[in-house]
């Protein structure tokens, strides 16, 4: 991949709580403004509703569906 990946992965008893959308906003920050990086994606399963509401949440967007052979 040409950039940074960030995941997230939270125990069921965290969900709906903001706890994901915090933890990606300071990522995003300590890795844009410390490490310099000018670009870093995510990517999440088209039925994750939840991951890809936190991703529309911090500025992230959809750019292209991509099919994992494994």
């Amino acid at each position: 991949m040409p950039s940074v990946e960030i995941d997230w992965r939270l125990g069921r008893s965290f969900w709906g709580k903001g706890s994901a959308t915090e933890a990606v906003k300071e990522t995003l920050r300590f890795g844009f403004k410390n490490c310099g990086l000018n670009k870093i994606m995510s990517i999440c399963q088209i039925s994750n509703i939840a991951s890809e509401c936190v991703m529309q949440k911090l500025g992230m967007y959809f750019k292209r569906e991509i099919i994992d052979s494994s």
